[in-house]
């Protein structure tokens, strides 16, 4: 019975945390005091906790009813996310101008356009990495070697010929700026090129004055699609684990609002079809409608939504459900035929079972 309450809490947390982030929500109630020690975790979990703020915010009456505590914290996070965003902007102008100098505009994409706006600061979107698109075969090389003359080294333990067959290069770390930097040979893997066909990204690019230099953004309709790509068949952690932090699920929720009044637009629903998409879609959308308020023109499929829910109000049981069906997968029977790295699997089980949190499912 206390587990079930546990749970109960888990899945009460999870769903006033989606509508307090969501643009759609327009009526929202402060929670109960005690659902707060809920409340933040699955925050971090999802990396939504720096969004909060500005979110609670946009219902000025409910402040008034929110723990003091609790919104000094939340006010920490954002500021401290918000100087990391800082340095990331700085980042990308740094490697711009180097780039435009070369004669290359970068097309930067995913979380990077959200630092392009002149209110960038209110954002708080998190950002592991910064991505960019370099469409244009002549121009990797150089871009590449603009890259190692500004001091960008490739990740440890890879080289660019191991992502050869990638959509994108090697990761770059730089010592002196806070993010990887992934530059893209393609906008989405190979295999998925009929979601996002390059030639037809490009031709929809948003060329744009970015501080007195050249950049280029992809169009409102493929930063859509590329948002619900980056939740679905290329989600890290894989989308069938329902660990991918829901901050993915709030982009495209996000995008929606912001260029399509709130909704997919109805031309979308056929290329939604496409078999690229592997049946992920439909289970997104209703589990991103239950959530979020994003309304769903595809047949509801609960799928998502339950795994979502067992994860969140039970996650060990979860993760042991899950370990069990990859036992003998062939990816981990693979993992048998190289013993160095079963202890750093085994590690990685054990610490799943004991927080309840896993970032690579």
């Amino acid at each position: 019975m206390l587990a079930q309450r546990l749970g109960k809490a888990s899945l009460s947390a999870l769903s006033w945390l989606c509508r307090a982030v969501s643009p759609l929500t327009t009526n929202l109630e402060a929670p109960d005091p005690a659902l707060w020690s809920r409340i933040m975790p699955l925050a971090d979990q999802h990396m939504l906790l720096p969004v909060l703020l500005p979110a609670l915010n946009r219902h000025d009456s409910l402040t008034k009813d929110i723990p003091p505590e609790v919104m000094d914290g939340l006010a920490a996070f954002h500021d401290l996310n918000q100087g990391r965003n800082g340095l990331l902007r700085e980042q990308m102008g740094n490697l711009t101008a180097a780039l435009n100098k070369d004669g290359i505009c970068p097309i930067w994409l995913k979380g990077a356009t959200e630092l392009l706006p002149a209110d960038w600061a209110r954002s708080g979107r998190m950002m592991a990495d910064l991505d960019f698109w370099l469409p244009d075969p002549r121009e990797r090389k150089v871009a590449l070697a603009t890259m190692n003359r500004l001091g960008y080294q490739i990740i440890p333990d890879t080289d660019d010929d191991a992502w050869a067959e990638s959509h994108q290069y090697a990761g770059r770390i730089h010592d002196s700026w806070p993010a990887m930097v992934e530059p893209h040979r393609h906008v989405v893997d190979r295999g998925l090129a009929t979601l996002i066909p390059d030639g037809e990204a490009l031709d929809a690019v948003v060329w744009m004055d970015w501080d007195g230099m050249r950049i280029g953004r992809l169009g409102a309709r493929h930063r859509l699609v590329h948002a619900l790509v980056q939740s679905t068949v290329m989600a890290v952690p894989r989308f069938e684990a329902s660990r991918t932090p829901l901050m993915k699920a709030l982009d495209v929720v996000n995008r929606a609002t912001a260029d399509f009044d709130g909704r997919l637009p109805e031309d979308l629903t056929a290329h939604l079809s496409l078999p690229a998409w592997q049946g992920t879609v439909a289970p997104f959308l209703t589990m991103t409608e239950s959530l979020f308020g994003l309304p769903s023109p595809l047949p509801r499929n609960r799928t998502a939504l339950n795994r979502q829910e067992l994860v969140t109000a039970f996650p060990r049981q979860a993760f042991l459900r899950q370990t069990i069906g990859r036992v003998f997968s062939r990816r981990f029977l693979e993992r048998l035929t190289r013993p160095s790295t079963i202890p750093g699997v085994v590690r990685r089980y054990m610490d799943v079972f004991r927080t309840g949190r896993d970032t690579k499912g």
